[in-house]
């Protein structure tokens, strides 16, 4: 089975001595263990599953069921569903590092989505369960930078998992693990939207939020205007070292447009500029030109007249301008700009 002989030489092989289907090897596991661990085609599972059923519980020795073995090798959905069929209480065991088989199955960067959906289905409370260091299966996902489908998927079964802490001193939130690993703006923006919370929440060892653990892993400026856009307030967060966000995109060689975006946001918010319009109109110019219009809306709450002072925003960019006004700031402020800056919508 480790070199994956056929069919038929299997078949041989127990005619001629039906007991081996119950061997076990220097692990404690049965061929079962190997086949599935080394992804043998469904007959070959189901043959042996047929020859001798107790092999799909396993034994206090080995390290866990079959189905666990099929899940930590990405088995194809077939295979998990024989085992899930014929042994659905190895769904609720765990193996030596207290994972369960849809831990497992998390454990990939591409997880089959029928897989993790199948195992989910047959037992929604394994997205509660803890392995090391309290890692749930959304905490994986977040690790190994799952699928966004993925990622939904379980954020949608248990909502709840979202506020768990996980790590080597258990204060990690998914939204702190994904930061870790550059992860792309549907994930962050996915984990932000369902709980955003989390990007108030601290790292007990080093009092890094979100958007530090962000900066000192360079991540791109889109998640980081996805990081701010709830929080802004982040930006002027000081680490345990006294390290703002941007104090880390520096250290860390993060993008330039990142550190740019972290440049202008923390102007913004530092009370002792004595040139705050020219700040504002910069950080608006900057914003204007990546499109980041939370950050317009920024600018406007921290300095409502600098829109109507300014002569720099481009035509294209009104429309979405006065879209972000109306929804979310007071008829003063859209009526000033209407009013001061007739120039800016003479050409529209």
């Amino acid at each position: 089975l480790r070199y994956k002989a056929s069919m038929d030489v299997l078949v041989f092989l127990l005619e001629q001595k039906p007991n081996l289907v119950e061997e076990k090897d220097i692990y404690g596991e049965f061929p079962l263990h190997t086949a599935c661990y080394n992804k043998s085609p469904l007959e070959v599972v189901s043959f042996l599953i047929e020859c001798w059923p107790d092999a799909l519980k396993g034994n206090r020795i080995c390290r866990g069921t079959p189905l666990h073995y099929a899940c930590k090798k990405k088995a194809p959905f077939e295979v998990v569903s024989l085992l899930v069929e014929h042994y659905p209480d190895a769904l609720k065991m765990k193996s030596l590092n207290d994972e369960t088989p849809l831990h497992l199955a998390c454990e990939h960067q591409e997880p089959l989505i029928e897989v993790v959906s199948l195992l989910i289905e047959r037992w929604p409370d394994a997205l509660r369960e803890k392995a090391m260091y309290d890692y749930t299966p959304l905490h994986l996902v977040c690790v190994h930078e799952a699928p966004i489908e993925v990622v939904s998927l379980i954020v949608k079964r248990y909502p709840d998992g979202l506020g768990e802490k996980a790590g080597y001193a258990c204060d990690f939130t998914p939204l702190h693990i994904a930061c870790r690993n550059q992860p792309s703006l549907a994930m962050v923006s996915l984990l932000i939207e369902h709980y955003p919370d989390a990007l108030r929440e601290k790292l007990k060892s080093c009092d890094y939020l979100p958007l530090h653990v962000a900066c000192r892993k360079q991540a791109s400026c889109d998640v980081v205007a996805a990081l701010i856009e709830k929080h802004p307030e982040a930006t002027t967060e000081r680490e345990k070292n006294g390290e703002l966000p941007l104090d880390l995109a520096i250290t860390y060689d993060a993008p330039e447009d990142t550190q740019k975006l972290l440049l202008h946001v923390t102007g913004l918010f530092n009370d002792k500029e004595d040139n705050k319009a020219c700040v504002a109109e910069e950080a608006t110019n900057f914003f204007t030109e990546i499109e980041w219009w939370s950050g317009i809306l920024l600018v406007l709450v921290k300095y409502p007249t600098v829109i109507t002072q300014t002569s720099s925003l481009h035509i294209k960019t009104i429309p979405d301008l006065l879209s972000m006004v109306g929804h979310c700031c007071n008829i003063k402020t859209m009526w000033k700009i209407l009013c001061e800056k007739q120039d800016l919508f003479k050409d529209i």
